[in-house]
């Protein structure tokens, strides 16, 4: 019988030391138990009057070659590597890593950029981004597979999930969420505080247990809910996503603003008496970033001043180590799951109205067309002396200008309203698509809406890109190793697309040097047009995804030859690392971080951050399906924005929601799509719904476990 190829990967890993290609072999196909102890086995060849080489007999060749062809894996795949005639274990075959599923199949991948496949059997029911201990197991065909033993933080995997059936005394649930179909089941005496009646409109958390009833797993009932309570919305994101949970009480909390070490509390540049404010949302608690501005003849002098976490959060520390885990906060409608400890987010770190706080500043020299012509960074301490929101500052702007408060902010607007019209003329793309807001009356979700953009906005964010821009650019010319945002050039393929379909619309996307100007040339000619919006989003879909990277590769979105994340260390791990870098060029310390270091950290930030961004797009699938449930039977404006094989995508025109026509709910002929004309066609009737259409739709049905919703055309 050939030997099994998991069997050869458990010999290796069993075996605890060096070993050579001949002994390994030799111990699988003479059935003999490879000896650590040499002499012992030369002896006992000795007695037998055998030589110490074996002979592999005819019928065990491809057994041979298999053995290599794996040992030949293991070391490509960084697992072993060869000294000399022996092998020898390098990274453990199992380690922690986050697997990402699909179908029901997963896959992780090894720090040396090996990806391991997990089979739906072997993958203990995970969910798509948990973090899992794994452990290979098999190679085959270029393959290599692995199974999921434990969850990283030695927890239980929790599971919601609807009913399913009763046979016998048990009752059996299905998993919401995840990937593939399965079962979990429970003894029906178990749940007293239900009533049968009511199983189909409850949802359980479920949590597996030790033992299988046939094929089934056993499971825990820890808490069950109906159908249309909301107050199980976030508990399942936070589930279905792998998000952090509570943060843990470190001992390098205690105390921590006492013992701040003298170089991290002398030598700060007052800035106190310098008018500074921030800008934020009506129910921040994290404050970033502050503001200041002054005329200086012909030149604006703009301060950024950005909350120095790095003060506070120690390289290698307790809070660093999990600020790094975590990669980023977690924003989910009402509710923050922060990269921080509340500690540091909301109290020593933010910058608050009216307490001094230490900041790294940006200190930028602009002229009157918008180029930084003079930038210097600094440590500092500042006073904030006014919190404002988004909606206070607009209308002061807009009905109050005369004010200290108005004339400052309005010179802030006009020199923002500079640097983006330079910025556009550099190649900037500037999207048209407008952000969702989760309306929330004290802690009861009341509606989902469009968010307004205000002047304010405006202000902030140009502000913060010169910041980011200035801190690249210093990096880059000092050549300290750094954390970059890159966003590389649309794709050749990606750029072909999106000229075919431009063409559809009857307008032409010139080629040029700069693709960034004539793509936003397109956009400046849909602006205010029917199909704005959906000519907003295949750019965006077209677009390459923008990551953290160790080398500055330029920012094709921003139009930016240099960009970095400077101005968040609070809410992005990123961020901290780049404080970390500016204040070594600062203070003239040695390098933080090595470029190993740095491309590991832009690969686990980039993922975090996606993660984030799933998490966030489900609550808001979520709360507009809870949204659109009072809607049913009501007919709506909408846009056609996308298509697939089963059906096609529109997005409503009054509300920010997005639904799908499942061709089977279109009775009056069967639809074909036709990608390279971006429309559905009836086969019968000729009738054709185009990409970027308007179309009135009737809500058809709301499936909360889903996140989906059916429309039908009317």
């Amino acid at each position: 019988m050939p030997i099994l190829s998991k069997k050869v990967i458990s010999h290796i890993e069993g075996l605890g030391k060096p070993f050579s290609r001949a002994e390994i072999i030799t111990s699988l196909l003479s059935g003999d138990t490879f000896r650590k102890d040499k002499k012992t086995h030369a002896k006992k060849n000795k007695k037998s009057g055998k030589k110490g080489k074996k002979t592999i007999s005819d019928s065990h060749q491809s057994d041979v070659i298999k053995i290599n062809d794996i040992i030949n894996a293991l070391i490509s795949g960084g697992f072993l590597k060869k000294n000399r005639k022996n092998f020898i274990e390098v990274i453990s075959f199992e380690f922690p890593g986050t697997i990402k599923m699909t179908s029901g199949h997963g896959t992780i991948e090894t720090e040396s950029g090996v990806e391991i496949t997990v089979k739906k059997d072997d993958s203990n029911h995970a969910h798509n981004n948990d973090r899992v201990i794994f452990h290979l197991n098999d190679y085959h065909k270029g393959i290599y597979y692995g199974r999921v033993k434990a969850f990283a933080n030695g927890k239980p995997r929790r599971y919601f999930a609807r009913f399913s059936r009763i046979t016998g005394s048990m009752i059996y649930f299905e998993p919401v969420d995840v990937s593939g179909t399965f079962e979990l089941c429970t003894e029906l005496k178990k749940l007293r505080n239900i009533d049968r009646k009511d199983l189909e409109d409850t949802v359980f958390l479920l949590e597996p247990e030790k033992g299988l009833l046939g094929s089934v797993q056993k499971c825990l009932v820890h808490e069950f809910y109906h159908i249309d309570d909301e107050s199980w919305d976030i508990p399942r994101i936070v589930i279905k996503n792998s998000l952090p949970g509570e943060y843990p009480d470190f001992p390098e909390l205690e105390d921590i603003e006492k013992n701040l070490p003298a170089a991290e509390t002398d030598g700060r540049e007052d800035m106190r008496d310098i008018y500074t404010i921030t800008i934020d949302g009506d129910n921040a608690k994290d404050f970033d970033d502050a503001v200041s501005l002054k005329k200086s003849g012909k030149k604006w002098i703009l301060h950024v001043h950005i909350a120095d976490v790095s003060a506070y959060v120690r390289k290698g520390g307790d809070l660093d180590r999990e600020a790094y885990e975590r990669g980023t906060s977690y924003y989910l409608g009402n509710r923050v799951i922060p990269m921080l400890h509340e500690k540091l987010s909301n109290n020593l770190c933010s910058l608050r109205e009216k307490e001094e706080k230490f900041s790294v500043t940006a200190e930028m020299h602009i002229d009157s067309t918008g180029n930084i012509v003079e930038k210097k960074f600094f440590r500092s301490i500042i006073r904030v002396d006014k919190r404002l929101t988004y909606r206070i500052a607009d209308i002061a702007i807009d009905n109050d200008p005369s004010s200290a408060m108005g004339k400052m902010l309005t010179g802030m607007h006009v020199l923002a309203m500079k640097l983006k019209e330079l910025r556009l003329k550099n190649g900037r793309l500037d999207l048209n698509l407008t952000d969702t807001e989760l309306v929330y009356e004290k802690d009861t979700f009341k509606g989902i809406e469009y968010s307004p953009r205000l002047k304010s906005h405006t202000i902030i964010e140009e502000f913060m890109l010169s910041a980011n821009e200035a801190v690249a650019e210093e990096l880059k010319d000092t050549g300290i190793p750094s954390l970059f945002r890159v966003h590389e050039k649309i794709s050749q393929e990606s750029l072909a697309t999106l000229t075919a379909f431009i063409k559809t619309l009857g307008l032409k996307l010139k080629k040029s040097a700069n693709m960034g100007i004539s793509i936003q040339d397109v956009l400046g000619q849909v602006k205010g047009h029917d199909n704005e919006h959906v000519v907003n989003l295949i750019v965006l879909k077209s677009l390459m995804q923008a990551y953290y990277g160790a080398e500055p590769l330029g920012h094709f979105g921003l139009g930016f030859e240099n960009y970095t994340h400077f101005t968040s260390p609070i809410r992005r791990y990123p961020d901290l690392v780049v404080h970390r870098c500016i204040k070594s060029i600062l203070s003239g310390e040695s390098l933080p971080y090595s470029m190993q270091e740095l491309v590991q950290i832009g690969e686990k930030s980039s993922e975090l951050e996606r993660i984030a961004q799933t998490a966030e797009r489900d609550l808001i699938k979520l709360k507009s399906c809870r949204f659109m449930k009072s809607h049913i039977g009501k007919t709506f404006k909408a846009v056609v924005s996308g298509m697939i094989k089963s059906g096609f995508f529109i997005s409503l025109i009054e509300y920010p929601v997005e639904g799908m026509v499942p061709f089977f709910l279109l009775k009056d002929d069967y639809y074909d799509v036709y990608d390279g004309e971006y429309s559905v066609i009836g086969r019968r009737t000729g009738k054709i719904f185009r990409l970027g259409q308007k179309i009135n739709v009737k809500l058809q049905e709301v499936k909360i476990d889903r996140m989906q919703m059916d429309f039908i055309i009317v």
